[in-house]
């Protein structure tokens, strides 16, 4: 491990927050984050910026260092490809605030935010800060972002109570050891907030938008292909034996395990048979189909002008987790299949009649 600039660590004795930032080939938008965060009306001395570069070979590594040379409370830390969860523990290690904030490096935060965070937290101690946030598509014109007020009603809430819109009180994750779980690919954060729920006493909701995470179109969850089926598989068996023994709720397994588990079953469903058959032995073994009943979460769905067909698909979807739902949807699939094949050739036989 490489640290060349741990030497600004000791300037600026207990920093209120630290914020740390996981970099592993982000070059395109790793200079859009650094600014949001350098560019704060307060102090340099009231907050610390850790980034720690897990072995990125698109000059992220680079860009971290030029920046590190005229930002005195920022931190640079380089070290081998480890994995996201690896990088966020090196930098809960080296963090010195009373807060810890997770940002990505491909997202970035409000123009501001900081001094209004600093002083509600000042003013309100509590265990965690909720922040509100902007979810927007990679490719956005994010001009509109910087430099004015977004209102709070166009924060996204599905995302309202995710790891990087939440502020935490660095003791509590010292004291109870809680680190992120290296090895898993995916939901790793959504497991680390979990692990800390039970030693939260106090948490405290800030009506501001503070936080602006970028959709990117590579996400496991947002392209379940055949090859990144394992990984989620992975995901929700390591959620199952962690609420199993304890560690997590049920309520928290349910959160990442029905969900995934949808993404899942909908892909083994377009499968062939055969490969269907082999995938779905593998999800019984780890005793994920049928989904226990503990871990079902409620799922919503609307017609949204879809027709009666696509909104069949839907629900039934949102269903294959069990059963009769996976059984169902595999059926229905094919009946659609068969149905478009037919209606495909009456086409062709009619355009040859003519």
């Amino acid at each position: 491990m490489n640290n060349r600039t741990d030497s600004h660590v000791n300037k600026h004795s207990s920093p209120f927050l630290s914020i740390v930032i996981p970099v592993y080939n982000v070059a395109p938008y790793l200079k859009e984050c650094l600014d949001s965060v350098i560019a704060q009306d307060v102090p340099r001395r009231s907050y610390q910026i850790i980034c720690v570069d897990d072995g990125s070979s698109d000059g992220s590594g680079e860009i971290l260092d030029r920046y590190s040379e005229t930002t005195e409370n920022m931190i640079v830390i380089h070290q081998k490809n480890s994995g996201v969860s690896a990088a966020r523990n090196v930098g809960i290690a080296k963090a010195d605030g009373e807060y810890l904030w997770f940002v990505d490096a491909d997202d970035f935060i409000a123009e501001h935010s900081l001094a209004r965070l600093m002083r509600i937290m000042n003013e309100k101690p509590s265990d965690v800060f909720f922040v509100l946030p902007i979810a927007f598509k990679d490719g956005t014109d994010t001009y509109r972002y910087h430099g004015a007020d977004v209102p709070a009603d166009a924060s996204s809430k599905t995302y309202e109570k995710w790891l990087w819109t939440r502020l935490y009180r660095r003791q509590i994750i010292i004291q109870n050891k809680v680190r992120f779980i290296t090895g898993l690919a995916y939901a790793e954060d959504n497991l680390f907030c979990a692990l800390l729920r039970p030693f939260v006493k106090k948490e405290t909701e800030i009506d501001c938008v503070a936080y602006f995470y970028r959709q990117r179109g590579d996400s496991v969850s947002g392209t379940p292909t055949k090859d990144k089926i394992d990984i989620l598989i992975h995901t929700c068996t390591v959620f199952q034996r962690s609420a199993e023994a304890g560690l997590i709720s049920s309520e928290d397994a349910a959160f990442i395990i029905c969900p995934t588990m949808i993404a899942v079953m909908y892909a083994v469903a377009s499968m062939p048979g055969a490969k269907a058959h082999d995938r779905m032995r593998g999800i019984r073994e780890a005793g994920l189909f049928p989904l226990p009943r503990k871990y079902f979460h409620q799922q919503e769905y609307s017609a949204n002008e879809r027709s009666s067909e696509e909104l069949i698909l839907k629900k039934l979807k949102n269903r294959s987790y069990t059963r009769a739902g996976y059984y169902a949807l595999r059926s229905f699939r094919l009946l659609v299949k068969i149905k478009r094949r037919i209606k495909s050739a009456k086409g062709r036989k009619a355009m040859i009649s003519k």
